[in-house]
């Protein structure tokens, strides 16, 4: 099967989960034994082709500018679309990565058309601060919304992440439910093993040493993560418990400005900032922590936390979008079902009492992911769903 797949997100232009997504289902598709054509914006302003992992990669022009890459890259898909299709004998199968194909009009596609969605543009408007909403001219709350309702509006399947991004896309959409697949993100759960002599070193290399260590992944900069809450829970923790625990946030953003709040709470020495770091330096992250803390006020799939349960963590999560489908209560991590940092505090504070049951979570999360989740099991998945297209077609 030859499969066209568009994605603004690709690696190295990797910015979140919607990259990761189109990195490892193109990668897995192609190890099924499919030709896949990825088209994604260049690094360098350039048009280039290559071929990375058996995947065929036709690089667009994209001006790398706020305000200015979608709409560029958008224009010149649409200019160069038709060209590429030719050029590899035209596609079986057109699938697109949430908005990515935007500007491809259904009289430009000809081969049956599917789409990503990994949550609702609309849902993180509403969770987003109306003046930082106004002023987000270039982001998911300005004109995404109207730009993702045309865009599954005229998709032929949609692939929903999760359960909850099903939900809300018949709710909010008026897409009838038997459009919408659900298939959930995989992982490579053997990226996760390190050596303890490794971990050792590490945790040692960015200042853990024997600290109970706290774990945020995300960009700290997005208001939907909830970075500040965090920091208050973690704050309370501090003035509350003797035993010594540091905070470790992964992700870009203003550094500056969370070290200032960090240090107007009193506890910059046990916060440790990282900023955004490369893919093996995360997976030592995940390992070296001990609990993954996600605040995160909307989640259409969770997948920093299916990525610390492949680690062999437990979750403390705020309960809000698909998060309940991974984490169960007790079982798996800690639900909080409203966002107030004193009862995230209280999970962390037990947590730290009571390292047992941070092994014994982690033990179980480890296990569950390994025989539920993989890359390959969403490719075989996907992959079902374009042959029902081209069998009905």
């Amino acid at each position: 099967m030859k499969i066209g797949f568009i994605t603004f997100e690709y690696p190295p232009l990797e910015i979140g989960g919607a990259g990761v997504y189109a990195l490892h289902i193109t990668r897995e598709l192609a190890r099924l034994g499919h030709e896949v054509h990825v088209i994604s914006p260049s690094v360098n302003g350039r048009e280039v082709y290559s071929i990375e992992n058996d995947v065929f990669v036709h690089r667009i022009p994209t001006i790398h500018k706020r305000f200015l890459s979608a709409p560029s890259f958008w224009f010149n898909l649409a200019k160069k679309y038709s060209k590429i299709r030719k050029d590899v004998d035209y596609f079986d199968v057109l699938h697109g990565n949430d908005v990515s194909d935007f500007s491809l009009s259904k009289w430009q596609v000809k081969e049956p058309r599917v789409v990503t969605i990994h949550h609702l543009a609309y849902l993180v408007a509403q969770v987003t601060p109306p003046l930082k909403r106004l002023l987000d001219i270039s982001g998911e709350t300005a004109f995404t919304p109207f730009i993702q309702k045309i865009v599954v509006s005229r998709a032929d399947k949609i692939i929903a992440v999760s359960n909850f991004t099903k939900k809300t896309l018949v709710s909010y959409e008026r897409i009838h439910s038997s459009v919408v697949e659900v298939i959930p993100n995989g992982i490579n759960i053997e990226d996760y093993e390190f050596s303890q002599e490794e971990i050792f070193r590490f945790r040692k290399a960015i200042g853990l040493d024997d600290h109970v260590a706290f774990l945020f992944v995300g960009r700290l900069n997005d208001s939907r993560k909830n970075v500040l809450l965090l920091l208050k829970a973690f704050k309370f923790l501090c003035e509350k418990h003797k035993k010594p625990v540091k905070l470790v946030l992964v992700g870009s953003g203003d550094q500056l400005k969370f070290k200032e709040i960090v240090d107007s709470f009193g506890i910059g020495q046990s916060v440790i900032f990282l900023g955004h770091v490369k893919d093996e330096i995360l997976r030592k992250c995940y390992v070296a922590c001990d609990v993954l803390v996600s605040p995160s006020l909307l989640e259409g799939f969770g997948l920093t936390i299916l990525e610390a349960m492949a680690a062999g963590k437990p979750v403390i999560a705020l309960n809000r979008g698909a998060v309940s489908e991974l984490v169960k209560d007790s079982v798996s991590g800690f639900i909080i079902n409203k966002p107030d940092p004193q009862e995230f505090a209280n999970v962390m504070a037990f947590l730290v009492d009571n390292a047992d049951v941070i092994k014994n979570i982690g033990k179980r999360n480890k296990e569950y992911v390994a025989k539920n989740y993989s890359w390959e099991k969403s490719a075989k998945l996907t992959e079902c769903v374009y042959k029902t297209l081209l069998d009905s077609a």
